[in-house]
């Protein structure tokens, strides 16, 4: 499935607290999004180009986390304090890629 970007940006908006709409607000909060999505893609090990972040999980929690520290500039803070959760996702993914390469190998 692929991510509802209408219901993301919607979460994001919520988790700043943003009520105007505006074409700035608007142009920089896709580009958080956009930029969130590349960036814990990779921090999580998500293999999987259509992954929906914008179900509820802890892959969306971590999600609009990370989008609140680039919007208030302080992505630079997000791994150190986000560690642990980022590093029980990334186990999972690793684990999950793992299972499904073993099961390709031996069918």
């Amino acid at each position: 499935m692929a991510t509802n970007t209408t219901l993301l940006k919607q979460q994001v908006y919520d988790r700043l607290n943003i009520t105007w709409s505006d074409a700035d607000t608007e142009r920089y909060i896709t580009t958080i999004i956009n930029s969130a999505i590349s960036t814990l893609t990779t921090k999580l090990a998500i293999i999987d180009n259509t992954f929906d972040f914008s179900t509820t999980s802890q892959e969306n929690n971590l999600f609009l986390a990370y989008c609140l520290y680039v919007y208030n500039h302080e992505e630079s803070n997000f791994d150190d304090n986000y560690s642990n959760e980022i590093l029980q996702i990334r186990q999972k993914n690793l684990t999950s890629q793992y299972e499904s390469e073993l099961q390709n190998d031996n069918p």
